[in-house]
């Protein structure tokens, strides 16, 4: 795969709030978050494992400044490399060298307790489990926006 990064308009809704990452090396899983995200507002950009994930968030800050930077990661938990727990780690690591922030969501079909625990003390807030649909995903950016309308 290659990586699809799409065209950006500066008026996204909600500044920051709405740049979104997908790391997920599962093209067809990747699609179809990024096609929910954008039936709500929100326009994401893909990477296709977690190295490439981690160097496009920092690209992105070093291109576009701190204001710009993602505040969104929907990132898959099993890839092949970097798998989720650590991608989510070197983002937060990144994020904490800019005093940024973020809101990492991790994606899997496990639905376990245990694996939610283990991704909530890595600095993930959640777990989107699959199969997932529009309202899941409307539900995860509602719950961590704080009070941001979109």
């Amino acid at each position: 795969y290659q990586r699809r990064v799409h065209g950006e308009s500066s008026n996204w809704v909600g500044g920051s709030e709405s740049f979104v990452l997908i790391i997920d090396d599962d093209f067809s899983c990747s699609f179809v978050l990024e096609q929910l995200c954008s039936s709500i507002g929100r326009k994401a950009n893909s990477a296709v494992s977690g190295e490439e994930g981690v160097e496009e968030a920092k690209k992105r800050i070093e291109e576009k400044g701190t204001k710009n930077a993602y505040k969104w990661f929907f990132i898959d938990m099993h890839m092949p490399g970097m798998n989720g727990m650590e991608t989510t780690i070197k983002i937060k690591e990144l994020y904490q060298r800019y005093g940024l922030s973020s809101i990492i969501i991790g994606v899997t079909g496990d639905s376990n307790e245990k694996l939610r625990e283990q991704c909530q003390a890595k600095g993930m807030k959640d777990l989107l489990v699959k199969p997932f649909g529009k309202k899941d995903v409307h539900f995860v950016f509602q719950k961590y926006s704080q009070g941001y309308i979109y």
